[in-house]
């Protein structure tokens, strides 16, 4: 037997299910390489939005911005905020 058929026996789990796990990490690169790209994607906006909160806040810069202007990006920054933490 080779080890993982060992580790596989040993556990008392039936051979149909190793076989299952080995097509899934077969096919898993792709999802996982396209779940990858997801996450990245996601955090480069997420530090985008928060760049973007704290440079708003930096006074050199937010106090350039015209009240109305600074109260859209801030209004957006906070949306996108809640979109994160509900994703």
């Amino acid at each position: 037997m080779h080890q993982s058929e060992d580790v596989v026996a040993s556990a008392d789990v039936p051979a149909s299910a190793y076989v299952a796990a080995s097509v899934a990490n077969v096919a898993a690169p792709t999802t996982n390489e396209e779940h990858k790209k997801k996450v990245e994607a996601k955090n480069v906006l997420e530090n985008c939005t928060y760049n973007m909160r704290n440079t708003i806040k930096d006074e050199k810069i937010g106090s350039k911005l015209s009240a109305y202007d600074k109260k859209k990006v801030e209004d957006a920054v906070e949306e996108a905020i809640q979109w994160f933490d509900g994703n």
